[in-house]
């Protein structure tokens, strides 16, 4: 099947995000936080999570989805990876600065305005994150 990377991907993340889940009422307030919980859900999947599961016990040899296809092979990817729970992370000293990456390390996103739907009007006072928890919101 052409669609299975996708369908697979797809299935992982409605399967561990809340937010994500078919026919939900539950959304995300926040946009940056939503964007970094992606970021470290996929990485996990990426890095941490073995790429194929048996009964048995997880040892050091079984491969990640990573080194199937050999993204750590990389110099500069495995300097980054293995010095990422050593050293202190900070963006100004990142090699690879991407605008995305930095859209979401940064918080740079706004969130939608807040839609009263009763008195039809838009807002941008009470925004998430003030203090104020809206009660919809729009994107």
């Amino acid at each position: 099947n052409p669609l299975f990377p996708v369908n697979y991907l797809d299935r992982e993340i409605r399967k561990n995000s809340a937010a994500h889940t078919r026919e939900t009422v539950r959304a995300d307030r926040e946009v940056s936080m939503t964007m970094s919980r992606m970021v470290i859900t996929l990485g996990h999947h990426a890095f941490r999570k073995p790429y194929r599961i048996s009964n048995r016990v997880r040892g050091d040899r079984d491969g990640t989805h990573a080194d199937k296809v050999r993204l750590l092979d990389d110099s500069e990817t495995k300097y980054a990876f293995e010095g990422l729970f050593i050293r202190r992370n900070v963006w100004t000293r990142q090699r690879i600065q991407a605008k995305w990456m930095g859209d979401i390390w940064l918080q740079r996103k706004k969130n939608p305005p807040v839609v009263d739907f009763r008195r039809r009007t838009v807002t941008n006072k009470g925004q998430p994150g003030n203090g104020w928890v809206a009660a919809h919101l729009v994107a």
